[in-house]
């Protein structure tokens, strides 16, 4: 089985995500260099001697204050089509068969497809996790994000 059947789980504030290991450059671990503060615009991360982005998706997808404790955030490096970016995450679950995900489709309750940056989700386990395309994640970042 090759990593691109593979889909790595992730958790910020609680919610369970799941993003397929294409997307994904690495994993950092024990980010307390970024401090107790919130991402911002002008959050960077030094890959390989790069400077990339560090985008807030919690506070994109209206989540909670970071649940980690300083120090054991991780961040994930994300191949972007314009260059890789990094998001901060609470905790990574690991890597997983693409087999043990279940699609399903995303109740109407959740509004229209242009008014969140996701618009899937899976269960894994009998959980629900929402699908994070990485492409579509990355559009419509506003000036602040």
């Amino acid at each position: 089985m090759g990593l691109v059947a593979m889909k790595l789980v992730f958790r910020i504030a609680g919610v369970g995500f799941s993003l397929p290991l294409e997307s994904l450059i690495e994993v950092r671990e024990g980010m307390e260099e970024v401090g107790e503060i919130l991402p911002s615009a002008s959050d960077c991360l030094n890959l390989r001697g790069d400077s990339i982005p560090l985008r807030d998706l919690r506070r994109r997808l209206a989540l909670p204050d970071f649940f980690a404790d300083r120090g054991t955030l991780k961040a994930l490096i994300l191949a972007g089509s314009d260059g890789p970016w990094g998001i901060l995450v609470d905790r990574v679950e690991g890597i997983f068969s693409l087999a043990d995900f279940r699609p399903k489709a995303l109740p109407l309750a959740f509004g229209g497809n242009e008014s969140r940056p996701y618009d899937r989700i899976e269960l894994w386990r009998d959980e629900p996790l929402v699908v994070c395309d990485v492409l579509k994640l990355e559009t419509g970042w506003g000036d602040d994000d």
